[in-house]
């Protein structure tokens, strides 16, 4: 099995990271609108709109814009990143290439693959906010530097194939770190 991050891959999952935060933009908008009576059936309610701009600000600044540097956080990580699941003899192989530069890493070396998620995608909860759809992997190697693969290379693939050495690691917000 190969999973290659290309070019349409990224352009694809950037357009539909940012539709997603665009649509929710928009649905909040509307409801503060509504909330605050700056739109109303018959008149608007004089004063409100100050409130509603007040908080359709926070919202911003607080959901809507690290959504989106989440999302190009993780297709900056994906560039020039490929990886090619192959079983040989009952021994599992991932190579990852990375900037044309193969390193293949047999089943023996791997200590541990954490998948670094949000809390509802740790515990299979529905998610509300944009940032709870991004997560990635940390290869653990054994006398090695760890490797990040996000969600935008592979998917839950990289799951199905190491399901004995992963751990599931709830935070926060899965922004990318070493």
């Amino acid at each position: 099995m190969t999973y290659k991050m290309n070019r349409e891959r990224i352009l694809s999952t950037f357009r539909v990271g940012l539709q997603s935060i665009v649509l929710a933009f928009v649905a909040v908008s509307f409801f503060v609108l509504v909330k605050f009576g700056v739109i109303h059936m018959h008149s608007a309610i004089p004063g409100r709109l100050n409130t509603a701009i007040l908080v359709l600000f926070i919202s911003t600044c607080v959901v809507w814009v690290p959504s989106f540097l989440m999302l190009l956080q993780y297709i900056r990580y994906s560039g020039g990143v490929d990886l090619d699941f192959t079983k040989d003899k009952g021994t599992r192989i991932l190579t990852i290439t990375i900037d044309k530069k193969a390193i293949a890493i047999a089943d023996t070396e791997i200590m541990m693959i954490k998948k670094i998620c949000s809390y509802p995608v740790a515990e299979q909860r529905i998610s509300f906010i944009a940032t709870d759809l991004f997560y990635y992997y940390k290869i653990c190697r054994i006398g090695g530097d760890p490797f990040i693969i996000p969600c935008t290379v592979v998917g839950d693939e990289l799951k199905d194939f190491y399901h004995d050495k992963i751990k599931v690691v709830p935070k926060f917000v899965a922004f990318i770190t070493k």
